[in-house]
């Protein structure tokens, strides 16, 4: 189960979805893009809900876009290591997960 967190009117507001839904919903990841492809969280997040779904081709882009716009975030690096290592191809992953404790050392994910 995934929760979205939204600000709606200046206020939180928090919607339980399935990861599938992430990718369908309005208010959901795609949605973010559409308003703001340069939102990097989102490109991540969509990229995660993809891998969780087992659309691993189409997450790729996701975490190399996330990537490209925000260089700094361990949590990127990661996910698309995970990607990696479930396609089987563990020297990428590797290469991702290195590169997410070298930003955050104390980011135990990687690890």
């Amino acid at each position: 189960m995934l929760l979205a967190v939204f600000v709606v009117h200046g206020k939180p507001s928090q919607y339980p979805l399935r990861w599938s839904d992430a990718v369908e919903l309005p208010h959901s990841f795609s949605q973010a893009l559409a308003l703001n492809p340069a939102f990097a969280p989102a490109h991540n997040n969509l990229g995660y809900a993809l891998v969780r779904m087992g659309r691993l081709e189409e997450s790729v882009g996701h975490f190399r876009e996330a990537i490209r716009l925000d260089p700094k975030d361990p949590l990127a690096y990661n996910n698309r290591g995970n990607r990696h290592r479930t396609r089987g191809d563990l020297d990428a992953a590797l290469n991702d997960y290195n590169e997410a404790i070298r930003l955050n050392p104390k980011y135990s994910m990687a690890y």
